[in-house]
């Protein structure tokens, strides 16, 4: 670290898919085009920087991307950061409620929007690493260990054996 100075920054755009991309990822839906906006997705970048390395964390909203898409995103990031791509970490949130992933569009519909919008999301993400790039500060990384109780194990196995999704206290 040089000078012993570690610092870090934050950036978040709105990467909400436009209303004619399909909207399924949940198993639970009734339709396929969304009908509006309930909450917004996001693309978040953490930079950090201690005066020698500098790296960045990007996280979608979204279900998945694959592999290129990362790829894409790493490069497009480390280039707006000025960063080698093997400083750059692209993760999801896993989140049910945006677009299906890029390859499986299985609605057949809105796939030139989803095409668009993928296409995009290395953009988006740039754009909030250099906002957090813009951002950075002094600051200290601490660790710490407890329990949260507020989530449980949905896997459910039934009477006759069979896993299922529903809700399990003991798992």
């Amino acid at each position: 670290m040089a000078n012993g100075t570690f610092r870090a920054g934050v950036g978040r755009v709105s990467i909400t898919p436009p209303l004619t991309a399909p909207h399924a990822s949940w198993g639970a839906q009734v339709h396929v085009l969304p009908d509006g906006v309930d909450a917004d997705l996001w693309a978040t970048a953490l930079v950090v920087d201690d005066g020698v390395t500098m790296a960045a964390w990007i996280d979608l909203d979204l279900v998945i991307v694959s592999r290129q898409e990362s790829d894409a995103i790493r490069d497009a990031v480390a280039a707006a950061l000025d960063i080698p791509s093997r400083a750059v970490r692209v993760s999801v949130t896993h989140n049910h409620a945006g677009p299906p992933p890029s390859a499986w569009n299985w609605t057949r519909q809105g796939q030139a929007a989803l095409d668009g919008y993928y296409a995009l999301l290395p953009e988006y993400a740039a754009g909030a690493a250099r906002m957090a790039q813009a951002g950075l500060r002094p600051t200290w990384v601490a660790a710490g260990s407890g329990q949260s109780r507020v989530a449980v194990n949905r896997r459910e196995i039934t009477p006759d054996g069979r896993p299922v999704t529903g809700v399990n206290p003991d798992g």
